[in-house]
């Protein structure tokens, strides 16, 4: 079974920013994904706790990049509404 995180738990991960291994707090963020054209809103993610860069995003946020990525198709403008 996975195991599912909480915004506010602590744990460690690398940070690219720092360039080493930092402590870090699992919160939400609003992100951006595919050049800025998909945005997931309050997504939990891992983020050091020195820098506030985000360094994870846990499996358990997957789902939620998935949706933002599926775009609508577009109405042909001149379609007919019945």
């Amino acid at each position: 079974m996975k195991k599912l995180y909480k915004a506010g738990q602590k744990s460690q991960a690398i940070c690219p920013d720092c360039k080493a291994m930092m402590p870090t707090t699992y919160a939400h963020r609003d992100m951006t994904f595919d050049e800025g054209e998909a945005l997931v809103e309050d997504l939990l993610v891992q983020v050091c706790d020195k820098c506030d860069t985000p360094v994870v995003i846990p499996a358990q946020s997957m789902p939620a990049i998935k949706r933002a990525r599926i775009k609508p198709k577009a109405k042909p403008e001149n379609a007919l509404m019945t």
